[in-house]
């Protein structure tokens, strides 16, 4: 169950949960019905935006490094196709 409320002409919106009780939420749409993009891709916060940060960054040091691993396998095995093993 959501609700607003108006503190000192701030509106501030509330989620009553089964196991935590009532906390505050940052809605993904500004009143006027426009994204607000930083509560819709971090949930309102600037921890979670360090984190998704960090995520992304640990994914992209992933994909580098598989594409660089690949690269170097490509090239070993260019390389032991030319070589001749003599017994």
């Amino acid at each position: 169950m959501r609700k607003q409320i108006e503190i000192e002409g701030e509106k501030i919106y509330l989620n009553k949960s089964k196991f935590f009780g009532w906390s505050v939420i940052h809605p993904d749409y500004n009143e006027d019905g426009s994204i607000n993009w930083f509560n819709f891709i971090t949930g309102g916060s600037y921890a979670r935006l360090i984190l998704m940060g960090v995520i992304v960054f640990v994914i992209l040091g992933f994909l580098y490094e598989y594409s660089t691993l690949a690269t170097l396998y490509m090239k070993c095995r260019q390389t032991l196709g030319v070589i001749e093993i003599v017994p």
